[in-house]
């Protein structure tokens, strides 16, 4: 396996799978590299990839008005973002740039395609370790959404 930093294989998307299935998913993804302050995509812009950072932080933001954004995540080694543009394709709700000098897994959604077709057991783990994520982050906002309505008696 090649060498990973344990943030990436620790991380909610990749440490349920073996070595094999990491390596395999893998070999359907593009390593690059994000100079500090480089924006990865812009919001509205059509979504055709799902990103992994393997290295640096990141941050996605939603503009509010018009020159004024609003900071929605932090986003560090391990973490993902993206996702959306692999099973529904439309224009991103977000943008997301690099704050540091980045090291990012990309996975477009040709190569989903490809990887569903050519290593499906590789692909259901990945849509899983998703769905999981997807979970999580759901919980989340509902708690902190719950707790927002709370009113002092």
């Amino acid at each position: 396996m090649s060498k990973l930093p344990s943030t990436l294989i620790n991380s909610i998307l990749l440490s349920d799978m073996t070595e094999g299935e990491i390596d395999s998913f893998l070999k359907f993804t593009e390593k690059k590299e994000f100079p500090k302050n480089s924006t990865i995509f812009i919001q509205n812009m059509d979504g055709e990839s799902f990103y992994l950072i393997a290295g640096g932080r990141g941050e996605l933001t939603w503009m509010v008005t018009e020159g004024t954004e609003k900071k929605l995540a932090e986003l560090v080694p391990g973490e993902c973002f993206g996702e959306m543009a692999l099973f529904n394709p439309g224009p991103r709700a977000v943008t997301a740039r690099v704050v540091e000098d980045s090291e990012i897994y990309i996975l477009t959604k040709k190569k989903f395609d490809e990887m569903k077709e050519k290593k499906p057991k590789v692909c259901l783990n990945f849509v899983i370790a998703l769905s999981k994520k997807t979970a999580d982050n759901l919980r989340g906002t509902v708690r902190t959404f719950s707790d927002s309505m709370k009113v002092d008696g």
